[in-house]
């Protein structure tokens, strides 16, 4: 369901919350369906969607479809009932009935498209299909369904453009297949080995040779054909009833439960800065999760640090302090890696989903045609590969919605120089924060090891001062709880990330002093002048990936070992 806010425009550039991510699933299938195997397809198919409904309650389901003759039309008409029945009950409650969507994808635009049904059954059953359809995405309105040189592409290119795009956008993919695949360019076959990640013959694009996609998953329900050599072949195929995949509906319960706060009414989200619009529900709750779960790791981590300072400082005091102090090391080199681990990984999907969210407003707020799953590395992490669905659902949702139409007085550029400048600020503050820390931690490991080292040395002195043996060992607790403190917080590692972050901001904050001072005369021309403000965006954009890339890749590869 969609939020407003009172504001004119919300944070990054956006005119409206688009509120809950949708989860999206896709239709593939045959034209042509045995009509005695039809009812075994449906009850299948109806069964896996009431688990889909049942498992996120709080989460909107968009069909894409193609709408083609055969199994993309039977699906959409199960479809719909199924989501009136199981969200509305009945036609009155449209609300409820509207959260979730059918999406017509068709390969050609549509008056094109109806010329191809040769009957006028099957046309008007298309006809009345589109009327319902919530989006109806066409070569016309969307430029990933046309050629890189901007025209409408001929058969078969069409169809392969549409089996790709309904791949990639799908995280789960329902094929209508009858295991045959026939080697035509966009048919059933070579969609669902693009949703695989499985390279087809007839592979047309980079991203059908490189394993680079998140993983979804793809549900054959057996379909056997009319046509007779499909027929001979399909006699040999298995009609299986397995079901989704734990990863799959865990997947699916981790969406439902980002979803499910952002249904609550009463949450409010105060602005970061009195010159920022409001921030989306979504990158809101984000933000203040991974801030939850980043402090509570800090004080798991601080406490552990002052228990193995007061076990070792007291370990000659009391014969059981030493055993303590045995099994801390014990905890602190076998169990607390692990732990930190665990701790760190809610804070590292949520911080990357925040940051991430940022960049794909910013770029759809501004029509700027990227997007950021794409370019974020799912490490082969099923964290990150939940943060990549998510991030391409919004990026459909912002793609299909008006959350993206600014207004005169406060247009997306304008909240857009505002995240750039906000970003110059708080990093320049950070960085400082950091350092001093850095610094002064190492100090304080330093004088705790020079004055364990100067208290250890006075009993070498003729004149025998024999201090006592727990100011040795309290000192020498001091240096290595210091250095395992300033370890744990990353202090060193964040200032470094931060100064690369903020060059590149501070670079782009120059570009854009160019374009708005114009003072080159190339860019007198205003679409010229759009375009490269575009371009700035962009690029800072991609900056803003790659370093969260790097960062990703340490955090999920790195170990501590503070004992």
């Amino acid at each position: 369901m969609k939020f407003s806010t009172s504001s004119s425009n919300l944070a990054f550039g956006l005119s409206s919350d688009p509120g809950a991510v949708p989860l999206l699933i896709g239709v593939i299938g045959h034209r042509d369906p045995q009509p005695s195997a039809i009812p075994h397809i449906l009850k299948r198919f109806d069964l896996l969607l009431q688990q889909i409904i049942q498992a996120c309650p709080s989460t909107p389901i968009w069909m894409l479809n193609g709408l083609a003759e055969g199994m993309d039309m039977i699906a959409a008409e199960i479809f719909l009932r199924r989501v009136r029945l199981a969200r509305g009950g009945n036609n009155n409650d449209e609300e409820r009935v509207s959260f979730d969507k059918l999406v017509a994808v068709l390969p050609k635009n549509r008056n094109e498209y109806l010329e191809d049904f040769d009957r006028n059954e099957a046309q008007q059953r298309v006809r009345q299909l589109l009327q319902v359809s919530s989006f109806i995405v066409e070569p016309s309105n969307t430029p990933e369904l046309r050629h890189d040189f901007g025209n409408t592409p001929s058969e078969p290119e069409c169809y392969a453009i549409q089996g790709d795009f309904i791949a990639k956008y799908s995280y789960f993919l329902f094929a209508f297949f009858n295991g045959v695949d026939n080697r035509y360019m966009g048919g059933t076959g070579h969609t669902l080995a693009i949703h695989r990640g499985e390279i087809h013959p007839l592979f047309r694009s980079i991203d059908e040779i490189l394993d680079s996609r998140e993983y979804g998953e793809s549900i054959v329900i057996a379909t056997p054909r009319i046509s007779l050599q499909a027929r001979r072949i399909t006699t040999q195929l298995n009609h299986s009833d397995a079901g989704f995949s734990d990863r799959a509906m865990a997947t699916i319960q981790f969406l439902d439960s980002l979803n499910r706060p952002l249904d609550n009414l009463s949450l409010v989200f105060p602005r970061l800065h009195e010159s920022e619009a409001t921030f989306t529900r979504l990158w809101s709750y984000s933000d203040s999760f991974a801030k939850f779960h980043k402090n509570r790791y800090q004080k798991i981590a601080t406490l552990l640090v002052l228990v193995g300072f007061i076990l070792v400082a007291t370990a000659d005091l009391y014969d059981k302090a030493a055993a303590l102090g045995w099994g801390l090391v014990l905890v602190a080199f076998g169990i607390f890696p692990r732990i930190q681990r665990k701790l760190r990984r809610p804070f590292l999907a949520y911080r990357c989903l925040a940051e991430s969210l940022a960049i794909q407003y910013i770029w759809s707020a501004n029509h700027i045609k990227a997007n950021v799953a794409d370019l974020l590395f799912s490490h082969r992490s099923h964290d990150i590969d939940n943060i990549r669905m998510i991030l391409r659902a919004v990026a459909f949702q912002l793609m299909l919605g008006d959350h993206c139409v600014g207004s005169d007085d406060d247009p997306p550029l304008s909240q857009s120089r505002l995240w750039i400048n906000g970003q110059i600020e708080f990093l320049g503050r950070r960085i400082k924060t950091f350092s001093l820390l850095a610094r002064c931690w190492k100090r304080v490991a330093y004088l705790f090891a020079g004055a364990g080292i100067f208290t250890a040395a006075l009993q070498l002195l003729p004149f025998g001062i024999e201090p006592p043996e727990v100011v040795v060992n309290t000192l020498l607790a001091g240096f290595a709880s210091s250095l395992a403190y300033q370890e744990l917080m990353g202090y060193e590692q964040t200032h470094e990330r931060y100064q690369i972050s903020l060059r590149q901001f501070e670079r782009a904050n120059q570009a854009l002093h160019y374009l708005e001072t114009r003072d080159f005369c190339c860019v007198e021309a205003s679409n010229d002048l759009a375009d490269r403000y575009k371009l700035v965006l962009k690029a800072i954009g991609r900056e803003k990936i790659d370093e969260l890339n790097e960062w990703m890749s340490k955090q999920l590869e790195r170990s501590y070992q503070p004992s």
